[in-house]
């Protein structure tokens, strides 16, 4: 719509007139309403304002008062002021009602604090740390390697029975490399952990399937990581090893060291057809890594 300025004049003078005649006749239950939506729209224009735009709406409001002020006559600046004092005592006497709420509530949140636990006492500390200790102690920790199906398991699990009386006795017969490790006296105690289905089968990694592997040949004590990489039939994708200082520096000590290794079936004869290996080959699955504040000595 393309109006002029004396156009635009006329139009808002309308609006105001229709407006001061609609509030005149209004109800006071409609002057409630209408005063709730204004405050309404009021506080959401307000929300979604930015900080220049409040600044500017402050700003209008400030000059607007002043304004009004400068205007005002001797009745109406009475009139503005008793409405102000009025205001002061309504908000005066709220703050009063409002003050042993806060001073109830304050004093419930102490009571409430006075109930958090307090502080664990050194007698209940040092129970437990004795506590721990016990259940981390060698003789809660041992292992055993049963005698009948070759499993490694808690020594406290496990319980010792005659040999003469471990049931189904024939399927545990014993090779010839054995023979010399087992004593054929019937009085001789043997290691068993009890979940063997009562010797019924004879498992896969039973003593008696040739599963014990004997002791490591001379020719193969003391290998170092590349050589024994060079013999194994299985290589591992990485070594991890954890050094400990005999000087017991604090600033090199590791609190804890640990690893996992996979490994993956090699092809023999094509290692050795590369020998010897690259460096940059064994460095692949051998890392050494310090942990400390500094790096040690070289004499570390």
């Amino acid at each position: 719509m393309n109006e002029t300025e004396e156009q635009r004049q006329i139009r808002l003078e309308k609006e105001r007139e229709r407006s001061r005649s609609s509030r005149m006749n209004e109800t006071e239950e409609q002057r409630q309403i209408r005063l709730e939506k204004e405050r309404e729209r009021s506080r959401s224009s307000r929300t979604n304002e930015t900080e220049k735009q409040r600044e500017i709406r402050l700003e209008k409001k400030k000059e607007q008062t002043q304004s009004t002020r400068t205007n005002e006559l001797e009745e109406q600046r009475q009139i503005r002021l008793e409405q102000q004092k009025k205001r002061s005592q309504v908000n005066r006497t709220k703050k009063k009602v409002e003050k042993p709420n806060n001073e109830n509530i304050s004093t419930g949140q102490n009571f409430s604090h006075s109930n958090w636990p307090g502080p664990i006492s050194r007698d209940l500390k040092d129970t437990r740390l004795q506590q721990f200790l016990e259940q981390m102690s060698m003789s809660k920790l041992a292992e055993a390697t049963c005698a009948v199906c070759n499993i490694r398991t808690s020594a406290k699990d496990a319980k010792k029975i005659p040999i003469s009386k471990i049931p189904n006795i024939e399927l545990l017969k014993v090779s010839e490399e054995l023979k010399s490790l087992i004593r054929n006296s019937t009085e001789n105690t043997s290691i068993f952990n009890g979940n063997d289905n009562n010797g019924q089968t004879t498992a896969h990694i039973k003593t008696a399937n040739n599963m014990w592997l004997g002791d490591i040949p001379t020719e193969l004590q003391g290998l170092t990581i590349p050589e024994e990489k060079l013999i194994s039939l299985y290589r591992h994708n990485s070594c991890i090893i954890k050094l400990q200082s005999p000087f017991h520096s604090t600033t090199t000590a590791q609190t804890a060291l640990k690893g996992h290794c996979i490994t993956f079936l090699q092809n023999v004869p094509n290692i050795v057809n590369s020998l010897p290996l690259t460096l940059a080959d064994l460095c692949d699955t051998l890392k050494v890594i310090f942990i400390g504040a500094r790096p040690p000595d070289r004499l570390h």
